[in-house]
């Protein structure tokens, strides 16, 4: 079968895709486009969604994805009323606001 990839009106080039460079792994799944050649394919980009409540140390399989919302962390932080003093040797510690810390051990 032929597709048109380029159409020219009057001497005037009013559709030509003959230089795209999309390609599957560009567009999302199920997503239909058409490529250099005018041949239509479907995109391989999987979706994943944030909607899951995360709340333990996990990964989450996003490689490669399309991210369709915002993911949730929901964890406990340790409150302190003080931080430690941090020296050469303490492990870093990453303020959050004003009462909060995470240290990396």
């Amino acid at each position: 079968m032929n597709f048109a990839k380029k159409i020219v009106v009057d001497g005037e080039t009013v559709f030509d895709i003959t230089s795209d460079t999309v390609s599957p792994n560009k567009v999302l799944k199920d997503e239909t486009f058409h490529n250099s050649n005018g041949e239509p394919q479907e995109g391989a980009i999987e979706t994943y969604s944030g909607k899951t409540e995360i709340t333990e140390n996990q990964t989450l399989n996003t490689e490669g994805k399309y991210m369709t919302e915002d993911i949730q962390i929901k964890v406990d932080i340790p409150v302190v009323d003080e931080l430690p003093a941090p020296t050469a040797d303490s492990p870093m510690v990453v303020i959050l606001n004003e009462r909060l810390y995470l240290k990396k051990e």
